[in-house]
């Protein structure tokens, strides 16, 4: 075990944790949708990708790489809670039911990923990821203005 930055104890490896972490997808989708039904940011130490796309062939996915910084990644990771997020299961609520769209997380380790896929309003878990989905969609507003 060792002691994380924040004081906490991180009780998982170095494969497994803060050091371990090579990637995060996450991003919200809508099952019975028209038009850009999926949107998810891939963040790693060095870029930020968004993309959207939909369910139709007609539309064209869009996608934005920028640069990441070594702090705002470092900030990022240390915001997951490891051993708490291994623990979840796969499904929390019924993401997508009734037509309320879906959230999801993904995280990629050295040698494997989990993921687990949410109701939208499961806030707690979400909060600074849906308030960087925000500053990306704000940024692709720009783009079209």
């Amino acid at each position: 075990m060792q002691l994380a930055e924040d004081g906490r104890w991180d009780l998982l490896s170095t494969k497994s944790g803060l050091s371990g972490v090579k990637a995060i997808k996450f991003g919200h989708y809508f099952g019975m949708c028209v038009g850009y039904c999926q949107t998810e940011i891939l963040i790693t130490a060095t870029t930020i990708t968004f993309k959207k796309s939909g369910w139709q062939a007609l539309l064209p996915e869009i996608t934005i790489k920028s640069q990441n910084t070594e702090e705002d990644w470092s900030n990022l990771i240390k915001l997951i809670d490891y051993p708490f997020f291994e623990e979840l299961p796969p499904t929390i609520g019924c993401p997508d039911c009734a037509d309320q769209g879906g959230y999801f997380i993904e995280i990629y380790y050295e040698e494997r990923k989990k993921r687990v896929d949410l109701s939208i309003g499961t806030e707690a878990l979400f909060t600074r990821l849906d308030e960087i989905l925000t500053s990306q969609e704000l940024v692709l507003q720009k783009i079209n203005d």
